[in-house]
Order: C-alpha cells, then structure tokens, then sequence
C-alpha cells in the first residue's frame, strides 16, 4: 500500500478502558503498528470504545501518510 490509508488496531482492555494510561497505551500500540507498515501518522487517532459486556475492546484509526 503506498501513499495515505488508515492504520486500525483494536484492543481488549477489561473494565480499565477508561484510564487515561490505558488510553495512552493504545495510542503507542498504534503507533507502533504505523511505523511497523512504513508510515507516518497525519495527525492523532481516534479512540471509540466497543462492547457492551466485558471485556471491552479500545477501537484505535487514524489517518496515515506514507514514511518517505
């Protein structure tokens, strides 16, 4: 994949999906994946919490241009 796209993760995160540290820690872990794919993220992913029972999933998408 070459040029802009989204990169998308979902984490399980249990009845901690409201702190602010595990939050953080999405945002790192998506991070980590951009970077794996060569790319660069554009600007700051959004972070939506899904499920309805634990454990809940931290959904994290964002925007992406390509590393060079």
């Amino acid at each position: 994949m070459s040029g802009e796209g989204t990169v998308e993760i979902e984490i399980s995160v249990g009845d901690q999906v409201l702190e602010s540290e595990v939050r953080a820690r999405a945002v790192s872990e998506w991070r980590r994946a951009v970077h794996a794919q060569g790319k660069v993220p554009d600007g700051e992913p959004a972070l939506e919490v899904r499920g309805r029972d634990e454990p809940w999933t931290l959904h994290v998408v964002g925007r992406v241009v390509d590393a060079d």
